[in-house]
């Protein structure tokens, strides 16, 4: 593999240590590596502005693709984390959702696939937070999370409540890497 090899030759010229890909338990968790132009590395540790050019998505949200070279300013990702964390911006004029489908199923499979040199990483979602309120500025986060079985909760200040549907897109999506 390219980037291994990319990779690799970091390691030996001494420019990171090969500690740092398997040592750090937040980085491997939650941190996207990235290998810049000039060979040094940076973290990325949410994905951000889901409109933004190289990522794509159905529109109502069930599936979402990240093209690696377009959407990261690198020669490569040396390293994709356990989970992604998608951060929306619906300030941005590129995201527009038909207001008649403008809700989004958590009982749906919802699936990311992130492109990174030929290499195809499934992502599913495990997780996603939903603001309750007339603006931004004052409501309340409701908490959305599959359980070991498959099965989703609802949680509201830290405690289970009951399921119910609400007619809202999430401001953030937790998926997890496909084993």
């Amino acid at each position: 593999m390219k980037l291994e090899h990319e990779k690799m030759t970091l390691v030996k010229s001494g420019k990171i240590l090969e500690s740092f890909f398997t040592s750090s338990a937040f980085i491997k968790k939650f941190c996207v590596v990235l290998l810049k132009k000039d060979y040094e590395f940076k973290f990325v540790p949410f994905l951000v502005n889901l409109s933004k050019d190289g990522i794509f998505m159905d529109q109502k949200l069930n599936h979402l693709e990240i093209e690696s070279k377009k959407y990261f300013d690198c020669t490569g990702v040396l390293q994709l984390p356990k989970i992604l964390i998608c951060i929306f911006d619906y300030q941005c004029p590129v995201y527009v959702l038909n207001a008649s489908e403008d809700s989004f199923r958590i009982t749906e499979e919802h699936t990311l696939i992130f492109r990174n040199e030929g290499d195809v990483d499934k992502y599913y979602l495990v997780g996603a937070s939903v603001h309750l309120g007339k603006n931004d500025t004052s409501g309340h986060y409701v908490y959305y999370k599959k359980n070991s079985i498959g099965e989703w909760k609802r949680y509201s200040y830290n405690n289970e409540v009951e399921m119910e549907e609400i007619s809202k897109i999430p401001n953030i999506l937790i998926y997890k890497k496909e084993n």
